[in-house]
């Protein structure tokens, strides 16, 4: 699964690197595509204080995941968090993390009647949590 999603955010970098340098004064930028045909810019309802370099990966990648259109991605929540250690508050069970203050984010959607819990530390470095502690 990592590995679609390394994909899935590689091609975003690169349709966003390419619509930035491409791009002149006046005109709109290429909408980014994801791997499904019909797929739209992000634009999930929902507000965020993230900038969209950290949110629209893992809106793309939710998307793909629910077999939605990138607009039937509900964006929940996009915080800045203070974890108390490498886990990101979502260890995985067998895993030793860091016993460090990590300072990431934690961004929860909605997408096909499912929520998708995503902790990170910055652009491409996220995760999505299966097992939040209750």
């Amino acid at each position: 699964m990592s590995g679609i999603r390394f994909v899935l955010v590689a091609a975003l970098v690169v349709v966003a690197g390419c619509s930035a340098a491409s791009s002149s004064p006046g005109q709109g930028s290429p909408t980014p595509s994801s791997e499904r045909p019909g797929a739209s810019q992000p634009a999930p309802s929902g507000t965020s204080a993230l900038p969209a370099t950290i949110t629209d990966p893992i809106i793309v990648e939710v998307a793909w995941l629910a077999g939605v259109a990138i607009d039937g991605v509900t964006l929940v929540s996009a915080e800045a968090v203070t974890f108390p250690d490498g886990s990101l508050g979502c260890p995985e069970p067998g895993m030793a993390y860091s016993q460090v203050v990590t300072d990431g984010y934690k961004i929860v959607l909605t997408a096909g009647g499912k929520t998708y819990d995503y902790r990170g530390t910055g652009p491409g470095s996220f995760r999505r949590c299966t097992n939040p502690p209750s």
